[in-house]
């Protein structure tokens, strides 16, 4: 009898392996593309100040770093997958307050929530992941997961400079509306 783990990984898991990873890109790759939106969000209706746009870009990073730990433990305490598919949720209903936010007060409130979602999307995508995958394949799923923090990054600016082109910043959020929407409809 053999131990050994077959070359492939089954389809369902790398099926996961997928929509978790698309899940790291839409988190880390918002952290990216919202710069490329600060100056038609300077020159927008809003009429952001200085100090205002610097908000605007950080909101989401900082609720995002400072709750990703406490995010990770709701998981571990009310269910990983739940915790997921709130954060998806959270993360969605963020973004679209952004896209319609007819001031910079609504806009930062919408960046905040997105922070909230992100935090609970970044650890439970990782733990779902863990929970479903053999022991032998862990140390490759991981790095796999890993690396999409990478991406994000290159992603959200490329994939914000073709939504920044064809639209409005508030385009940008509409669109990662859509994208965490359909990642919680697959999950």
């Amino acid at each position: 009898m053999s131990t050994s783990l077959p070359l492939r990984a089954p389809a369902s898991h790398r099926g996961l392996l997928t929509l978790m990873c698309a899940a790291v890109v839409l988190v880390v790759g918002m952290v990216a593309a919202i710069n490329l939106a600060v100056p038609p969000l300077a020159a927008s209706a809003l009429h952001p100040s200085a100090p205002a746009l610097v908000w605007i870009v950080d909101t989401y990073v900082i609720v995002f770093a400072c709750l990703v730990i406490p995010a990770g433990a709701a998981g571990d305490r009310f269910g990983r997958k739940g915790v997921l598919l709130t954060g998806l949720g959270l993360f969605a209903a963020g973004t679209l307050l952004s896209a319609v936010a007819p001031d910079v007060a609504v806009l930062l409130a919408g960046r905040a929530l997105t922070g909230v979602g992100a935090a609970a999307v970044l650890p439970n995508s990782l733990a779902v992941l863990l929970h479903a995958v053999p022991a032998g394949r862990r140390a490759g799923t991981i790095a796999t997961w890993a690396s999409m923090t990478g991406i994000g990054g290159v992603a959200g600016n490329v994939g914000g400079g073709l939504v920044l082109t064809a639209g409005s910043w508030r385009w940008l959020f509409g669109a990662a509306a859509g994208v965490a929407l359909g990642l919680a409809a697959l999950a």
